[in-house]
């Protein structure tokens, strides 16, 4: 079975093109599997199994600092944890227990990214739940989201987190109507060669 194919459209911010866009969808049996995320009536059936909206998002490089700010509103890949859907990012073939059972994956809102210069890098959003990866908020709960970050030649480290309300499985009678939840993620990697890489992601 096919388990991957992906289609993504985008166009990066810079100084010259403050505007921007990112839209990735993937077709495929991930993009089943994602589908069943958020539903409790088992496995649906129709076409709209076959696709996943991973990304949409418009940004805008704001002219604030020393690099800018980029601010992005949409649906956006999580800060969090460091093993995402593209399979051929990923380290391993199958994920690890973090990626399974304690991040989320999307998040929808909104969120600004500044480059501090000398490596740093800081971020803060406000998103629909702490690990809602639904596209429509049903349930009025949000959550904040945030990072922070260094990145040197071979190594660099990243804190980030959530708060807020878990929106785990919208109409799931057996899930706590708004209850809090935090999440604190830590990534340190490591490659001092290019034949060398190496993470660790609590």
């Amino acid at each position: 079975s096919l388990d991957q194919l992906w289609l993504s459209l985008g166009r990066a911010t810079s100084t010259e093109n403050r505007a921007g866009f990112q839209f990735d969808v993937v077709a495929g049996k991930t993009a089943q599997l994602l589908n069943l995320i958020g539903t409790t009536q088992g496995e649906p059936s129709g076409s709209f199994l076959q696709f996943y909206l991973q990304q949409a998002y418009i940004e805008y490089l704001a002219p604030i600092g020393p690099n800018g700010i980029k601010i992005q509103a949409g649906k956006m890949e999580t800060w969090i944890g460091s093993e995402v859907v593209e399979a051929p990012k990923n380290f391993n073939i199958t994920r690890g227990l973090v990626w399974d059972l304690f991040q989320p994956i999307t998040n929808v809102g909104i969120r600004a990214d500044m480059d501090l210069g000398h490596g740093f890098d800081a971020g803060l959003g406000f998103v629909n739940g702490t690990r809602s990866n639904t596209d429509v908020d049903v349930t009025n709960e949000k959550a904040l989201v945030a990072k922070l970050a260094y990145s040197a030649d071979t190594w660099g480290v990243q804190l980030a987190g959530t708060y807020g309300d878990a929106a785990d499985f919208a109409g799931n009678p057996t899930v706590p109507s708004r209850h809090k939840e935090t999440i604190i993620d830590l990534i340190v990697n490591w490659n001092p060669t290019d034949k060398f890489s190496s993470y660790i992601n609590a």
